[in-house]
């Protein structure tokens, strides 16, 4: 839920590192109130819709891509 993903946001300096489904990482951080994604490649995505229930998990709605390596 985005209320964890800040906390853990806020509990590790800043920044909290996530392995995607295909083994990569992404770096999630906070700017101005968003949470904020940063792919392998540099790229930046912002969380602009959070803690939609889905009937296979919780969905939240990034504006932009995040790219593998």
């Amino acid at each position: 839920m985005a209320k964890d993903v800040i906390k853990a946001i806020n509990d590790n300096n800043g920044e909290f590192n996530v392995k995607t489904v295909a083994g990569g990482d992404i770096t999630l951080s906070l700017s101005d109130g968003n949470v904020m994604l940063k792919d392998a490649k540099g790229g930046m995505a912002k969380v602009v819709m959070s803690d939609v229930d889905a009937t296979n998990g919780v969905v939240h709605a990034i504006d932009g891509l995040v790219m593998p390596k």
